[in-house]
């Protein structure tokens, strides 16, 4: 029913608007014009705009922080419950993990600096347009913290959890995480007529429960016996059978080991890392 619209292009990322959240400014200037005027319609997209670029700019710090470790951005999507960015593969690491994913808030908090240094300044308060800009970007930031995956929070969770119990307990765990923090949402939307949180909360249910199903799937029986040219520090190819993941991704850097186990050997900015699971 609804479609996505192109915005235009930033860093070369190609930014999107969906059609729902184009129907929900739209019912939000007509509500308010209606009810409260010209005035309070021009405040209202005010503030909407500046929801708009600060949810841009977040994403664009985890496009960011992603393209260090070479994962490269399909796009971006702005939703009414925030933005979207389409990355080309997931983290191999749980550096990589914590480091995407802390990249979005930490652009909200460097913003909201900005914006309070504008408001001394300029000797304004919270009620100006830099005092929303600044209250936005600390909301945004902590909100985006809470450990509901795939929230920022729920993926800074599993990249916690990942170094001790590999990363598909540790997405078992950031999942469940998930659906908790999501039903807490869904409540309190519920016993306050939040809408917003309420439509939130059966969002991050379903993405958490997505993942919670693919996760229990992550090591499937193991495919055909190859010899592949792996990146250890010692150049040697390694033997192993080829494990086939539902996500689609990193079939080169996993392999068994007979004697060990499964390992894993990515090469990343930082050099090669190698986690035994």
């Amino acid at each position: 029913m609804f479609r996505s619209y192109k915005l235009g292009e930033i860093f070369g990322v190609e930014v999107k608007v969906h059609g729902t959240l184009l129907a929900v400014l739209a019912f939000l200037l007509l509500t308010t014009l209606f009810s409260q005027g010209l005035s309070s319609a021009a405040g209202t997209m005010i503030l909407a705009a500046l929801v708009l670029l600060s949810v841009t700019l977040h994403e664009l710090g985890h496009i960011g922080a992603a393209a260090l470790f070479g994962i490269g951005t399909t796009g971006l999507t702005l939703y009414p419950i925030g933005g979207i960015a389409r990355l080309t593969r997931e983290a191999r690491t749980s550096l990589e993990e914590l480091v995407v994913a802390l990249a979005g808030p930490a652009v909200n908090v460097i913003l909201a600096a900005f914006g309070a240094l504008g408001m001394v300044l300029t000797q304004t308060g919270f009620t100006g347009i830099l005092g929303i800009f600044v209250t936005v970007n600390i909301v945004m930031a902590i909100f985006n913290l809470i450990p509901a995956y795939p929230m920022d929070g729920g993926r800074v969770f599993r990249g916690v959890l990942w170094n001790w119990f590999g990363k598909r307990k540790a997405t078992l765990w950031a999942a469940r995480g998930g659906q908790i923090f999501a039903a807490l949402f869904a409540l309190v939307g519920l016993a306050l007529g939040h809408l917003s949180l309420l439509i939130i909360g059966v969002f991050i249910y379903f993405q958490a429960s997505a993942e919670y199903q693919r996760a229990q799937h992550m090591q499937v029986a193991p495919g055909r016996v190859t010899i592949e040219r792996i990146g250890t520090t010692q150049g040697h190819p390694q033997v192993g059978s080829i494990y086939s993941q539902m996500n689609q991704e990193g079939y080169q850097d996993r392999y068994d080991d007979p004697n060990r186990g499964r390992i894993v050997i990515v090469k990343t900015p930082f050099g090669f890392q190698k986690w035994e699971m």
